[in-house]
């Protein structure tokens, strides 16, 4: 998980631990009146913390007792509400990528678009970037990053990095144009230091966005919904998709010319 994630697992298994200690319905009680997302990052500190001081008998038992789920169960209501919600429509979402491009220094705006491009999530772009831009000129890293030939990003060769627990990424569709891009972030920023940058520019840090485009854009280009999860690293438990789909010989040029249009409605439109 990300250095976040694992700081916020201890704070709440610190600040919670006392619950493991109760069976009864009283200090348990109290995790069901958080809100649902709240509720499931405490649980997942509390399981962390039961496995590791040996108590995870005793903390499936109080799951069961006082019935927590592992999810909001809201799910199919969110995605439904979201898919009418005008704010977070195709159209909106670029109009606030433009405006950001626009107000904000060229490094930072780079980084954006680069994040828009590839559909990652922004801690799998800041580490991309780096990676394509490796200290000291590491062609060694460079080359087992980039294929050129293939026009992919390996990221699954660095596990560490891209492969975590509940949230992946393979391989992105790149070509020498969009790598440029980033190797044109000379300073490469951190996630705070972007959210400084965009309050400064009196901006709304919407960096999420930037993977909303990538995936809904390719959508409407064409590109079906499953080769759009597995660029964006979401395999899920359909069999078909896990061992059966076999992406099209020309899936990379359509990849390609969808981005690059993508490309052009941002920026010549800034």
């Amino acid at each position: 998980m990300t250095t976040k994630t694992a700081e916020d697992r201890l704070r709440y298994a610190k600040q919670y631990a006392h619950v493991l200690e109760d069976i009864s319905t009283g200090i348990t009680a109290h995790l069901l009146q958080f809100a649902p997302n709240k509720r499931i990052h405490v649980m997942k500190a509390l399981s962390s913390l039961a496995r590791f001081t040996g108590r995870s008998d005793q903390w499936l038992a109080i799951r069961k007792r006082h019935g927590l789920q592992w999810s909001t169960g809201t799910e199919k209501l969110d995605a439904f509400t979201r898919f009418f919600d005008s704010s977070k429509g195709l159209d909106t979402m670029l109009q606030w990528l433009r405006e950001a491009l626009a107000g904000l220094p060229a490094n930072y705006a780079n980084f954006f678009l680069f994040c828009t491009l590839t559909g990652l999530r922004g801690s799998e772009c800041l580490e991309a970037v780096r990676l394509l831009n490796s200290t000291g000129g590491n062609i060694s890293t460079y080359t087992q990053y980039y294929n050129p030939e293939q026009q992919v990003l390996q990221h699954y060769r660095f596990p560490t990095l891209f492969i975590r627990r509940t949230k992946a990424v393979y391989i992105s569709v790149v070509n020498d144009s969009l790598v440029a891009i980033a190797r044109r972030i000379e300073n490469i920023p951190t996630l705070e230091g972007l959210k400084s940058v965009v309050r400064h520019s009196s901006q709304f840090m919407r960096l999420k966005y930037c993977r909303k485009i990538y995936a809904s854009w390719l959508h409407r280009c064409g590109i079906s919904s499953d080769l759009i999860d597995m660029l964006q690293g979401r395999i899920g438990k359909n069999i078909f998709l896990k061992h059966y789909l076999t992406p099209s010989a020309s899936y990379k040029t359509e990849v390609l010319a969808a981005v690059s249009e993508l490309e052009k409605e941002i920026v010549e439109n800034i």
